[in-house]
């Protein structure tokens, strides 16, 4: 499995949560747009439905049929009806009045996609005190249409424009959130390297900060710990390879030099033993200070002799010293 990381993880969950809320929220709108527009439609309708049957009934009342006419065609022509319809009271149609439904401006997509219903405005018109006819009004969707999508076009790119500036502000603060992480990954491999640094402790971020604290505990740490086996190491190597009471090199390590020197193919090396006698008695004349005393002048003196001859000076043992040359010196 291919990996990520963690910014590209939360900006893509980032911008699948935006983009939930975004279309329930744009759903909800362009629902409740749609169901504001349809019950103005209703009002519309019937407000205009019982206006027209007042302004009827006098003519009703008169039998005067072309004033019926004339009026219906009046309001009619003012197309923002799709139907006017006046019924007999026995059901028989005296004046209809349709257009077809043509909505310019959305898309025909758009009208499939979210269908506007068109309610029914009734009402009576009377003559006298009898009814005259039934009054139908249905309203023209088309500029309810238009509104909507209007309103749905500038919801949509209101959308998207908060969006990006919501996008680029959230990469912008999880680049800023997430630095430390970048800086904790430097460390850590600085410190596989032995180089230790320390982070800010302090963060906008709480949980970031303490562990940001805790890595440089544990740097400090780890960089103590190695300092004290570094110095023991050379401690050890210090008892191990050198004389105490000269400080030249014992044994054991002219030993292993002389053997590394010689497994070499066409290495030359030249051993000098020095030995300084009257140890013994100085030791019974004059207790273990003086034959250290004397250990200690052999020891300068076969220090001098090493450096002119670019060699090594080493202690066998006792009065015994030895100088290891890189090869066999005239």
């Amino acid at each position: 499995m291919k990996s990520v990381s963690l910014k590209t993880l939360l900006v893509v969950l980032l911008a699948l949560a935006f983009l939930l809320l975004g279309g329930l929220l744009f759903t909800a709108n362009l629902v409740h747009t749609r169901d504001f527009l349809a019950r103005q439609m209703a009002t519309h309708a019937q407000d205009t439905a019982t206006t027209l049957a007042l302004q009827l009934s006098p003519a009703f009342q008169a039998n005067d049929l072309a004033a019926v006419t004339n009026t219906v065609d009046a309001l009619f022509d003012s197309g923002y009806y799709r139907r006017i319809t006046l019924t007999s009271p026995t059901g028989q149609a005296i004046l209809v009045r349709e257009v077809p439904v043509r909505v310019e401006g959305p898309p025909a997509w758009f009208i499939r996609l979210i269908p506007l219903a068109t309610p029914v405005g009734t009402a009576e018109a009377l003559a006298g005190w009898q009814r005259a006819a039934v009054v139908e009004v249905v309203s023209h969707p088309g500029y309810a249409y238009r509104q909507l999508w209007q309103t749905t076009r500038s919801v949509t790119l209101w959308t998207l424009a908060l969006g990006a500036v919501s996008a680029l502000l959230v990469i912008w603060l999880l680049r800023r959130a997430l630095r430390p992480l970048r800086d904790m990954e430097r460390l850590a491999l600085h410190a596989a390297e032995g180089r230790f640094e320390q982070l800010p402790d302090a963060h906008p971020i709480r949980e970031l900060g303490y562990i940001s604290q805790a890595m440089n505990r544990m740097s400090a740490s780890v960089e103590r710990m190695l300092d004290e086996q570094r110095q023991l190491v050379e401690k050890l190597q210090q008892e191990l390879y050198h004389d105490d009471l000269t400080g030249l090199f014992n044994r054991a390590y002219l030993l292993s030099a002389t053997e590394a020197a010689l497994a070499e193919t066409g290495q030359t090396v030249g051993l000098a033993i020095l030995r300084f006698g009257g140890l013994a008695e100085l030791n019974a004349q004059q207790g273990r200070p003086g034959g250290d005393a004397l250990v200690r002048a052999a020891a300068s003196v076969t220090s001098v002799l090493a450096a002119e001859f670019s060699g090594v000076a080493g202690r066998l043992d006792g009065g015994q010293f030895a100088v290891l040359l890189d090869q066999t010196q005239e």
